[in-house]
């Protein structure tokens, strides 16, 4: 299915001649052409964080990220866009963002929608979009805005650039959001371990308010001195949350679905590209566990790509249940489990599932020992088609049964993605994973637990993110890679 990893592409390319030092890269337009896209693993090239993800007011999710278009490796960082309505069907559209000379990169960064024109970029508009990120040259990172007048899809670097200047090498990643009358940006001080403050009226002109770090504090505020984990496997990082969804509605997530250990490694390459993004995720704050206060992550409304029921049981209690999918064209499926009755003294009872390819016993699996404070496990290592000293195979994370004796388990598998969801999302885990064979089997399987137990478990299959773009032949209308020869100043 890949519907997480259609945004990471390389389109068709626009061209015209230019001097050699304003030359950008091939880029893609996102005009639609033939292609095909039959391989396991989507195509292509590198794309690592989301950048300036936010809603617009025709109900269009934007995301932007980090792409090179130019190689399946980080470098070259430009910033990729793609768009949905239901976050699920993405529309590729042009890169967004260039770098302005040739020895920078636009690195990672947040987008607002300017609706009152505190810039001035706007006068006759209410939907003007500023983004604002990092430029990432040879001597220093410095943080720079471009705007745009039309919604999103090309932008103008503002003329005065840089707004916050620096000469550190390690000063990156913005984040902006409009609170009570000004804006607010949250950024990084890498070296340092700590978060810097800045204010602004306009979005050009900021004002350093203070320091966030551990240095000075007087007490510590972690009370209770448990650590609130929001995934725990290895392949969720630089997670953003969607600027502009209305209050009252929970907020909406996307990560990068890899790590920094072994991304620029992954077999992937072969096929043409690297990385890919996860679900789309709501989230929100419940004081579900004995620890107090979490965060609730759950995928998000999966109906756009929901597809037919495959199997389900309501007395799934000591015994097992077999999915075959291999029928399933995307070779992506939905699975759920809800338990109820079992208490802490049942140390024995276990949930667990697999999933197998039948031709060459490799699989993936996970579960759960409900007694105590076991933990809910996820074991990659069972699969054969990449090998990196980096690429751990097992994760865990103790989960505790519910004072009602309700426990919940719902996960997706897409492919080479794998993403679950651990007791109502207080737990998350996103593992990649590289089978050399499709995996088409899925086994959900419970063992010793006690009589008055009850476990329902359901199984659909997920349609493919692409099905609209696929022509008589199974292909999917794509885009190719052509050289281009375009001017900075004109963009």
């Amino acid at each position: 299915m890949k519907f997480c990893t259609v945004v990471g592409l390389v389109t068709a390319l626009v061209g015209g001649a230019v001097a050699q030092d304003t030359t950008l890269p091939a880029v893609p337009t996102g005009t639609p052409i033939p292609g095909d896209y039959n391989g396991a693993y989507r195509p292509q090239h590198f794309m690592n964080d989301p950048n300036g993800m936010f809603l617009d007011a025709n109900g269009t999710y934007h995301l932007y990220y980090q792409y090179n278009p130019t190689a399946n490796v980080a470098g070259n960082q430009h910033w990729g866009h793609a768009t949905s309505r239901d976050l699920y069907h993405w529309i590729n559209q042009p890169i967004a963002i260039f770098p302005p000379t040739n020895d920078s990169q636009v690195f990672s960064g947040s987008a607002v929608v300017d609706v009152n024109n505190t810039s001035g970029f706007f006068p006759d508009q209410n939907n003007g979009v500023v983004a604002i990120y990092t430029l990432n040259t040879p001597t220093a990172q410095v943080q720079e805005i471009s705007y745009s007048h039309d919604g999103g899809y090309t932008f103008a670097a503002f003329a005065e650039n840089p707004v916050i200047n620096s000469t550190s090498t390690q000063f990156r990643d913005p984040k902006v959001i409009w609170f009570e009358d000004h804006w607010v940006m949250v950024i990084s001080y890498s070296q340092e371990f700590a978060v810097g403050i800045y204010t602004s009226p306009d979005l050009k002109t900021w004002s350093h308010a203070s320091n966030f770090t551990h240095h000075g504090l007087l007490a510590s505020t972690r009370a209770d001195g448990a650590a609130r984990v929001a995934d725990f496997a290895k392949d969720n990082y630089a997670g953003q949350f969607f600027y502009g969804v209305p209050d009252g509605q929970d907020a909406v997530s996307i990560a990068w679905a890899s790590n920094w250990q072994y991304t620029q490694v992954v077999p992937t390459a072969q096929e043409g590209w690297r990385s890919a993004m996860s679900l789309p995720r709501r989230n929100f704050l419940a004081n579900v566990t004995r620890i107090g206060w979490d965060l609730i992550s759950l995928p998000y409304d999966l109906s756009p790509v929901l597809g037919e029921q495959l199997a389900s049981s309501t007395s799934l209690v000591n015994s097992s249940l077999v999915v075959d999918y291999s029928g399933v064209a995307s070779n992506a499926v939905y699975f759920e489990a809800n338990v109820t009755g079992v208490s802490g003294s049942s140390s024995a009872a276990t949930l667990n599932f697999t999933i197998l390819s039948p031709v060459s016993g490799e699989s993936i699996r996970g579960g759960y020992y409900f007694g105590g404070d076991n933990p809910f496990f996820v074991d990659r290592g069972r699969v054969r088609g990449f090998d990196d000293p980096f690429f751990t195979d097992k994760f865990s994370t103790s989960t505790v049964l519910r004072a009602d004796g309700t426990w919940t388990l719902s996960g997706v598998v897409d492919r080479s993605l794998l993403e679950v969801f651990v007791d109502g999302g207080v737990a998350s885990a996103t593992a990649s994973f590289f089978a050399t064979q499709p995996l088409t089997l899925l086994t959900l399987s419970t063992a010793q637990l006690p009589a008055n137990a009850s476990v329902s478990v359901a199984v659909y299959a997920l349609q493919s993110a692409w099905k609209e773009y696929e022509n008589g032949e199974g292909n999917v209308l794509g885009n190719v890679t052509t050289t281009a020869e375009v001017k900075r100043d004109e963009l």
